[in-house]
């Protein structure tokens, strides 16, 4: 059972600083959570997959920056939202990625979906 959760938070300059601000505010506010911004998406997606944090969540987040390292928190059993959704290969997405059941206390705040991985035959 994890005590105190602590997450990554990556901000980009493509969307309004009042957002991230938000979600700071909600995080520590109501649901009591700590925060660390390292400045660097796929270093805190390591981090994630190591156990150094509890989950990553950036709002817009480039391919090239999330793929290799969202391979590696998926590999190591975190949970992530569908960031190849839509156009997010080529324009980017959301990510939200975190051990299950982080992943499930927060989806809701950062209105991401899960992505299910099906099995190919």
């Amino acid at each position: 059972m994890i005590l105190k959760v602590v997450l990554g938070l990556g901000r980009s300059n493509r969307l309004p600083l009042a957002d991230y601000l938000h979600s700071i505010e909600y995080l520590i506010e109501q649901e009591n959570i700590e925060y660390r911004r390292f400045g660097a998406g796929a270093l805190m997606l390591c981090h994630v997959a190591s156990g150094q944090v509890h989950g990553y969540y950036e709002a817009h987040l480039n391919s090239w920056d999330a793929l290799a390292g969202l391979l590696i928190c998926q590999e190591a059993g975190a949970l992530s939202n569908d960031f190849e959704q839509g156009n997010g290969l080529i324009e980017g997405n959301p990510i939200w990625v975190a051990p299950p059941k982080v992943w499930q206390r927060l989806a809701e705040h950062f209105q991401v979906r899960r992505r299910y991985l099906v099995a190919e035959d």
